[in-house]
C-alpha cells in the first residue's frame, strides 16, 4: 500500500518483487538491500542527499528505501526519535530479507510461488495492524503513519516548531501501543479458540486413535540397503506426479514375504523426510488397537488436523456437526473425517503433494475386513479434483479385499502395483540382499568365499530364496545363530540342506529350522514350553517385552518347579521370532511374521510337537491374566500401571471368549459347585479386617474396558488402561462392595488374606462368580 503524495515510488512485496531482490542481489552483492540503507543511513548523517547512495538501474527496492530514507532524515531532526527510527527501518529491512529468504527456499522444492506457513510465523515481530489479513497491508501500515507525517512537513520550509513534531511523534507512538495491545488481544481470543477447538478434536478422536501406529512403532522396518530399487522409484514418481492425469491412490499388493510392508515403510520415510507424509496407519497382526477399522480414519483424522489448523477446523467442524462420527467406521465417516481433511489439505498447496499410508490392510480383524475394504473402495473417486491427494494402500490380494476393489477401481484414479517374486527385478533384490547376509557371514568368520559358500552353491541358494525376501532373511539368520551356537563346521551341511529339492517352499524352510534346531531335544516339556510361548506371542493382543511375558505367563514344569527360563526357550526358536537386533534380554519384543504365525497355526504344514492351538492359547492367556488380579494391590500406589497388569485389565475377557469360541458372556468355564447368592459374597467381603486379614482389593471396569478403578481400604485409584496412566490422584473413598459406579460395567473382588479368591459380578448379569485362582476353576 504505497502513498500517492509520497516523494518515492509504489512498491509490493509479492512474488514479482521477491524473484527481482533476489536476481539483483545475486548479480549485485556490494549493492544488497541491507548494505544500501547503511550507505544511506551514512551519508544522511553526513548531511548529503540520500539519492546518490541508492543505485540506479532497476534496484527493485529503489521506492521502499527511498520511504525508510525520509523517516531516517526525520528521525535526525529529533534527538528522542533518532534511535527508535533507526531500529525500525533495519527491522524492516531483515523482515524483508527474511521473508526474501524464505521465498528462495521455496523456489528451490516442488511448491514454489508459495510463501510458507514458516514465514509468517516469523513475522511476528514486525505485524502490529488490527484485521489485517494480508502481509502486504500489514508491511506498509507503521510505514504510512509516519511518512504522512513527513510529507506533511517535508512540504514546509522546515521544521520550526519541534515541540509540535514531538507530540505528533508521541500521538503516533501511542496510536501504534493501542494497535499492539487490541491485536495482542484478538491474539489471545484466537490462540484461545484455537485451543478450544484442538482439546475437543482430541477429546472425540481420541477414543478411538492408535498412538503409535506408524512404521517405527509397528516394528515395520524399511528395505534394505539398494534393493527395491526400481519399485521405490515407480511409486515415488506417483508421489511426486501433481498433474491431472495422476491417479489418488496407489495399491500394492504382492505374495507373503515378498517385503510389502517394508516397500510401505520406505515410502513412508522417503515422504516424512520431503515433509509431505501427513499420516500413516500399519496395521499389525500383533496389536489388537491397530486391526480394528473404528480406529483408522480417527487415528489418520488426528495426524492430519496436527499438519494444518485448516484442516483441524474442518475436522472439527464435522465432528461438532454429528458428534457419532467418530464412533465407528463408515462411509459417512470416511468422507467427513478423512476425505474432506485430504481435501482441505490438498487445497493449500496444490503442488505439494499430500501424502497418506495404509500397510497391511488384509491385517484387518477378520470379522470387519470385507465391510472396511467396500468403504475404502468407494473412496477411489473422491478426489478426483485433487490430483496432489495421494492415498497408498499395501495389502495381500486377498478375496475380500479383491472383489470390492476390483468392482470401482478404474486405472484412471487407482494405480496397482503388484510385486511379483517371479519378476526379474524381485529375484534381482533378493539375491543381492541374500548374497550381502552371506558375505557378512563369510567375513565375520574369516571363511574363504570359494570354499564357502562357493559361487555354485551360492547361485543354487539365490534360486531357492526364489524372490521372496522373508525366505532369505530367514536362511541368512538361521546361518548366523547356527555358526553362534555349533561353530563353522556346521555350515556345509546347513548348505546342502537348504539347496535341496522343495526347499523353495518357505513352510519347509520353516520345517526344516524347527528339526534342526530341536534335533537333540527328546523332554515332552521342551515342546511344551516352546508351544505355549510361542502360542502365547503369537495370541497377544498387543505386544509385550519378554520380563512382561515371564511374569504373566509364569511357565512351571510343575507346582511345585522353578519357573523355567523364557531368555533361553526364546533363544532356541529366535530364528523364526522377529526380535530386532542386538542382544536378546528382557525388553526385547519378539514378534512373529504372519508367514510363521500361518505354518505353526495350520494342520497338516507342522509337525505335531510344534503345533499350536491358538484357542488354547488364548485361554492360557486368559488365566495367565486373572493370575495378575491377587497383585493388582500394587496398581493402586504404582505411579505408572504396570504393562502385565495392563494387559489384563484390557484383554482377560477377549482371551477367555477366544479361548472358548463364544462371543458373548464373562467367558470362563463354568463348573457346577453349587449356588452361591450375592448377599452372601457381600457379606464375606465385608467381614472385618485383622493383621492376618488384609483389606479385599475391588476393581470396577468401565463399559469400553477402556478405564478401571481399583480400591483397597479406603484408597481408590482410576487409570487409563489404554495407556496405564494416573486418570485422578489418590483418593480417600472407603469401598468395601461389588458396587456400581456411573459407567461401570463389571467390578472384581479379589478377597483376602491370601489373595487366591477372586469374586466377579456383571451389571449386565445379575449372578456371581468365585473364581480359585490356583486351580483355574469358577463358580456361579
Amino acid at each position: 500500500m504505497a502513498i500517492s503524495s509520497a516523494p518515492w515510488e509504489k512498491w509490493e512485496l509479492d512474488a514479482q518483487f521477491f524473484t527481482a531482490l533476489t536476481q539483483w542481489t545475486k548479480e549485485n552483492p556490494e549493492t544488497s538491500l541491507d548494505r544500501v540503507l547503511i550507505n544511506v543511513d551514512l551519508v544522511i548523517q553526513h548531511g548529503r542527499e540520500f539519492f546518490e547512495a541508492i543505485p540506479d538501474g532497476g534496484f527493485p527496492a529503489r521506492g521502499l528505501v527511498k520511504a525508510l530514507a525520509h523517516l531516517i532524515k526525520l528521525g535526525k531532526t529529533i534527538a528522542t526519535a533518532n534511535s527508535d527510527v533507526e531500529a525500525f527501518a533495519k527491522a524492516v529491512v531483515q523482515w524483508v530479507n527474511e521473508i526474501k529468504a524464505a521465498f528462495e527456499a521455496t523456489q528451490r522444492k516442488w511448491w514454489n510461488n508459495h510463501l510458507t506457513s514458516t514465514t509468517w510465523k516469523n513475522l511476528a515481530g514486525i505485524r502490529f495492524t488490527t484485521g489485517a489479513h494480508s502481509y502486504r497491508h500489514e508491511q506498509n501500515f507503521v510505514i504510512e503513519m509516519v511518512l504522512k507525517q513527513v510529507d506533511r512537513r517535508w512540504s514546509l520550509s522546515g521544521i520550526k516548531n519541534k515541540l509540535q513534531v514531538n507530540e505528533e511523534v508521541a500521538d503516533f507512538k501511542a496510536r501504534i501501543a493501542e494497535a499492539r495491545a487490541k491485536n495482542i488481544m484478538e491474539r489471545l481470543e484466537d490462540d484461545a479458540e484455537k485451543e478450544a477447538r484442538r482439546r475437543y478434536v482430541e477429546q472425540m478422536l481420541s477414543m478411538h486413535e492408535v498412538q503409535n501406529a506408524s512404521y517405527v512403532g509397528q516394528g515395520k522396518p524399511p528395505c534394505d540397503k539398494d534393493t527395491r530399487i526400481d519399485v521405490l522409484k515407480e511409486i515415488m514418481a506417483w508421489v511426486e506426479d501433481v498433474t491431472q492425469r495422476s491417479q489418488n491412490f496407489l495399491w500394492l499388493t504382492g505374495d507373503p514375504g515378498c517385503g510389502k510392508s517394508a516397500v510401505t515403510a520406505s515410502i513412508a520415510r522417503i515422504c516424512k523426510d520431503r515433509s509431505c507424509l501427513w499420516a500413516q496407519f500399519f496395521i499389525n497382526r500383533n496389536n489388537i488397537d491397530t486391526t480394528n477399522p473404528n480406529a483408522y480414519f480417527p487415528s489418520i483424522a488426528r495426524q492430519l488436523a496436527e499438519h494444518s489448523d485448516d484442516v483441524e477446523l474442518k475436522i472439527h467442524d464435522r465432528l461438532k456437526a454429528k458428534p457419532s462420527l467418530a464412533d465407528e467406521m463408515s462411509s459417512e465417516q470416511a468422507m467427513g473425517i478423512f476425505i474432506d481433511a485430504i481435501r482441505v489439505a490438498s487445497r493449500l498447496d496444490p503442488k505439494m503433494p499430500v501424502v497418506i499410508v495404509i500397510d497391511g490392510l488384509d491385517e484387518t480383524d477378520r470379522k470387519r475386513l470385507k465391510s472396511t475394504a467396500d468403504i475404502f473402495s468407494h473412496l477411489f473417486d473422491a478426489l478426483v479434483e485433487y490430483p496432489n491427494a495421494k492415498v497408498f494402500i499395501s495389502s495381500r490380494t486377498e478375496d475380500n479385499i479383491r472383489s470390492p476393489f476390483a468392482r470401482t477401481m478404474d486405472s484412471t484414479r487407482v494405480k496397482h502395483l503388484h510385486l511379483d517374486i517371479n519378476a526379474e527385478a524381485s529375484i534381482r533384490d533378493v539375491s543381492a540382499f541374500f548374497r550381502r547376509k552371506i558375505a557378512q557371514i563369510v567375513s565375520d568368520n574369516d571363511l574363504d568365499w570359494q570354499i564357502w559358500p562357493g559361487e555354485e552353491r551360492m547361485d543354487l541358494l539365490t534360486k531357492r530364496a526364489a524372490g521372496l525376501f522373508i525366505w532369505a532373511v530367514t536362511a541368512a539368520k538361521f546361518f548366523e545363530e547356527q555358526v553362534e551356537s555349533w561353530g563353522t563346521e556346521c555350515l556345509d551341511d546347513l548348505l546342502d540342506n537348504l539347496n535341496s529339492d522343495g526347499m523353495s517352499d518357505i513352510n519347509t524352510l520353516y520345517n526344516l529350522i524347527l528339526s534342526i534346531t530341536y534335533k537333540k531335544k527328546t523332554d515332552d516339556w521342551a515342546f511344551e514350553s516352546f508351544r505355549r510361548l510361542i502360542g502365547a506371542i503369537a495370541t497377544l493382543h498387543e505386544p509385550l517385552c519378554l520380563d512382561d511375558i515371564k511374569q504373566l505367563l509364569h511357565l512351571q514344569r510343575s507346582k511345585s518347579a522353578s519357573p523355567a527360563d523364557v531368555f533361553k526357550f526364546v533363544k532356541d526358536p529366535r530364528t523364526v521370532l522377529v526380535t530386532g537386533t542386538g542382544v536378546i534380554d528382557g525388553r526385547t519384543v519378539p514378534r512373529i511374521h504372519k508367514s510363521f504365525f500361518e505354518f505353526i497355526t495350520s494342520d497338516g504344514r507342522v509337525d505335531s510337537h510344534f503345533r499350536v492351538d491358538v484357542m488354547s492359547s488364548h485361554l492360557e492367556l486368559g488365566f495367565a491374566c486373572l493370575r495378575q488380579f491377587p497383585s493388582v494391590r500394587t496398581a493402586v500406589f504404582a505411579d505408572k500401571m504396570p504393562a502385565v497388569f495392563r494387559h489384563a485389565f484390557r484383554f482377560m475377557s477377549s482371551h477367555m471368549l477366544e479361548g472358548l469360541g463364544t462371543t458373548s458372556g464373562i467367558g470362563l468355564p463354568i463348573e457346577s459347585q453349587g449356588e452361591r447368592d450375592l448377599h452372601k459374597f457381600e457379606n464375606l467381603l465385608r467381614r472385618p479386617m485383622s493383621k492376618e486379614n488384609a483389606a479385599p482389593v475391588f476393581v470396577a471396569f468401565s463399559q469400553n474396558r477402556a478405564s478401571v478403578r481399583v480400591s483397597i481400604g479406603a484408597k481408590a485409584r482410576a487409570w487409563d488402561i489404554i495407556h496405564g496412566l494416573d486418570m485422578n490422584r489418590l483418593e480417600f473413598k472407603p469401598k468395601n462392595t461389588l458396587h456400581f459406579e456411573d459407567g461401570f460395567a463389571a467390578a472384581l473382588g479379589i478377597l483376602p488374606p491370601n489373595g487366591r479368591h477372586v469374586v466377579f459380578r456383571s451389571q449386565s448379569n445379575s449372578s456371581i462368580c468365585f473364581w480359585d485362582t490356583d486351580s483355574e476353576t469358577v463358580t456361579r
